[in-house]
């Protein structure tokens, strides 16, 4: 019973611990008024990585949340001002940072020419957009990350949930619902590279075309498109290190002549992230003091690897058929060790090993068609047909040993599971 008490803790302690902390602002102009619409943006500090944004409304009020204690760099920013950047420390409470007030950018008001940058996050009537194509901190990402990352929205990894402004969700892409289970739905966001993203709209009042009935909102993906005649391509590649490497690229073709618009591109992420955590605590069993000492090191490798050819055809002026057909496949694996040292009364000194294997694996092959026939100016007719395959293979094997006073190692079990 003890053994298996042990097993539990260890299996819990990655999600132990985790503190949130709020950043909350105000933004004014020059004149003192509430500057709507501006981008509130959140970096590490040390790596200058994007961690979260908000939109500040109309009071000019914005809340960010951190998730651990530490040093941040808070970036607010609106088009026809200079930007600031604040750098923030986190210790153990919530950090309210007053007003902040945005200058004039005289230097670009005095130029006869200006060349307007979409912001990251674009507030408008009905939605929030996410400007994917304008942002370099997208780079090498996933919609599903960058999902994480945007303004009103709570990704529950964990609980396999997705809602926004605390409301219940649909997804769909290029305007089309995405009918999956929700944990094969954050996998296949998971496998769709930022490179392919134009943008992302999230829809707090959606309209009838989304068929979204019972759903307080859409996060509908926009995929990026080619407008030029003719034949071209483009090839990016992204390398980088933190406490681990990670790497991967895209390549996009376009072909449109006429009547004829034909397009295909792969793209591939990999990233080897490191996790590690320690606790210490005073546990009671069968009426004997445990002092433990846990620690845990889990190593994780995560690939997105996802492919994607279709065409569109104008038949007419008011006729259109479009199809495409998209392959992806998510891997996550992890080999990781945790250690637990305790002491007791009687028994003395003794540490347990858990050592733990696990692979989740995640494919979708999809195909689309539409046929659209474009009545009057109000009137519009779509026969569309959609077909989608996905597997999940998820197996989890976990190993408990025990090493005891005199140095003797006793396995005391092991576990499997898998689906």
């Amino acid at each position: 019973m003890k053994s298996i008490y042990i097993l539990l803790c260890l299996l819990a302690l990655p999600f132990l611990g985790m503190g949130q902390f709020t950043i909350r602002g105000e933004v004014v102009d020059p004149s003192h008024k509430p500057l709507e619409f501006a981008n509130a943006l959140l970096y590490a500090a040390d790596t200058s990585t994007f961690l979260q944004g908000a939109v500040v409304d109309a009071h000019g009020q914005f809340t960010l949340t951190a998730m651990d204690a530490g040093n941040y760099l808070l970036e607010i920013s609106m088009l026809g001002f200079a930007p600031v950047h604040r750098p923030i420390r986190i210790q153990d409470a919530p950090v309210d940072l007053g007003t902040i007030q945005l200058l004039s950018d005289e230097a670009l008001l005095e130029t006869v020419t200006v060349i307007a940058k979409k912001p990251l996050f674009e507030r408008q009537a009905d939605r929030t957009v996410v400007n994917i194509r304008e942002a370099l901190t997208a780079s090498g990402g996933t919609a599903l990350e960058m999902l994480e990352k945007s303004p009103g929205m709570l990704v529950d990894r964990v609980g396999n949930n997705l809602s926004l402004m605390g409301k219940s969700i649909v997804v769909a892409v290029n305007g089309k619902r995405v009918r999956l289970e929700d944990d094969a739905l954050l996998q296949y966001l998971a496998s769709i590279s930022n490179e392919n993203i134009e943008r992302i709209e999230l829809i707090d009042n959606p309209p009838a075309s989304f068929d979204a009935q019972g759903a307080g909102g859409v996060i509908n993906i926009i995929l990026r498109e080619n407008e030029e005649e003719g034949t071209n391509g483009n090839l990016s590649l992204f390398a980088g290190y933190g406490e681990r490497p990670k790497f991967g690229g895209n390549f996009n073709i376009y072909f449109r002549r006429g009547r004829w618009n034909l397009y295909a591109d792969l793209s591939s992420t990999n990233d080897w992230t490191q996790q590690d955590y320690s606790l210490q605590k005073h546990l009671f069993d069968e009426g004997q003091a445990i002092y433990t000492d846990q620690y845990g090191d889990r190593p994780a490798y995560i690939a997105n690897h996802s492919a994607r050819i279709g065409a569109d055809l104008s038949i007419s002026r008011r006729i259109r058929f479009s199809t495409y057909a998209t392959l992806s496949k998510r891997i996550w694996a992890m080999d990781a060790l945790a250690t637990t040292q305790y002491e007791q009364p009687v028994a003395g000194a003794t540490e347990e090993f858990l050592a733990s294997n696990e692979s989740n694996q995640t494919e979708h092959y999809m195909t689309s068609n539409n046929l659209s026939i474009q009545l009057s100016e109000t009137q519009h007719l779509s026969f569309d047909y959609d077909y989608l395959n996905y597997k999940i293979e998820n197996p989890t094997s976990y190993v408990l040993d025990r090493l005891g006073p005199v140095g003797d190692t006793v396995e005391l079990g092991r576990f499997s599971s898998g689906k």
